[in-house]
């Protein structure tokens, strides 16, 4: 594999899943080192691992990270451990659960992606249905039923500052968003939404 040529090395890490993969392939030679510390790679892998995030915010780290694609994939890596670890509280503890809920809420679209991973976990095949996919792990269920209702409030408090916006604002409310926003409050994010739109 070392006499691949390093556009090909380039494709082929760039759909890799996960950074420790990536970090690996700097260990195998020089090659593969020079491709899996190019920008091209970690862009491939944040675009891969990321569809969603608050836009806002997104803007706020390319400009902190001068659109290092290394260094905003790292970022929200981080916001992804933070998110996992109040999701463990709020599966684990019965009593002080919405502390941990509160803040994972706040996060919003900057955690959809792991939070969508983790209401798609296996369920053990004793307690599975031919539905669900991936691998399995305990507390599944639980797991699946919290990530969700996370996805779903996400997505329903976008929903309520829309529709504040539109009840505030003159401008006449296009049907795109309109449908768009009604979509979210059942539960879907305004990229998917949008890109379902203008795909069909």
């Amino acid at each position: 594999m070392s006499i691949l040529p390093l556009d090909v090395l380039i494709e082929v890490f760039a759909h890799l899943q996960d950074p420790e993969s990536l970090q690996s392939c700097t260990k195998v030679s020089s090659l593969f080192r020079e491709a899996s510390c190019l920008e091209n790679t970690w862009e491939g892998l944040y675009k891969s691992c990321y569809f969603h995030c608050n836009e806002q915010l997104e803007q706020e780290r390319k400009l902190r990270h001068q659109t290092s694609w290394r260094m905003l994939f790292l970022e929200r890596r981080s916001i992804d451990k933070h998110a996992l670890a109040l999701l463990e509280r709020v599966v684990n503890e019965r009593v002080d659960r919405y502390s941990a809920a509160r803040p994972l809420y706040h996060l919003g679209f900057d955690v959809w992606d792991i939070l969508q991973t983790k209401g798609n976990c296996r369920i053990p095949p004793i307690l599975a249905t031919s539905t669900h996919e991936g691998h399995a792990m305990s507390h599944a269920m639980t797991y699946n039923y919290w990530a969700k209702q996370f996805l779903q409030g996400i997505s329903r408090a976008y929903t309520v500052r829309q529709w504040g916006q539109v009840n505030t604002s003159n401008d006449i409310t296009r049907y795109v968003d309109t449908y768009s926003t009604i979509s979210c409050f059942r539960g879907n994010s305004p990229s998917l939404v949008t890109l379902f739109m203008f795909t069909s």
